[in-house]
């Protein structure tokens, strides 16, 4: 067994690319303002500015922004999309 210190892994530090990028795309789609996205989530309108820089949502968030921008927290998240047990595909 190692006695090397473990990292301490701070969510804080963690930076996702991919997501600030799906949600620029999805913001710029929705023809929605920043302000009112913010303001139907009840949060400060930094935390657009927080995700756009690489931030990560916490998945209530997630799954309501998804909602507002009328798409799927897997595009968001750049995980394939899956299909639905009605055999439509999750919107982009």
């Amino acid at each position: 067994m190692s006695t090397a210190a473990v990292p301490h892994f701070r969510p804080s530090s963690v930076r996702h690319p991919i997501f600030a990028e799906r949600l620029a795309l999805a913001i710029e789609r929705s023809g929605l303002r920043k302000q009112h996205i913010t303001r139907c989530l009840g949060l400060d309108p930094s935390m657009i500015a927080y995700w756009l820089g690489g931030g990560e949502p916490r998945f209530a968030h997630l799954v309501q922004l998804a909602r507002i921008l009328k798409t799927s927290p897997n595009y968001l998240l750049g995980w394939p999309e899956r299909k639905a047990k009605n055999g439509h595909q999750d919107r982009p």
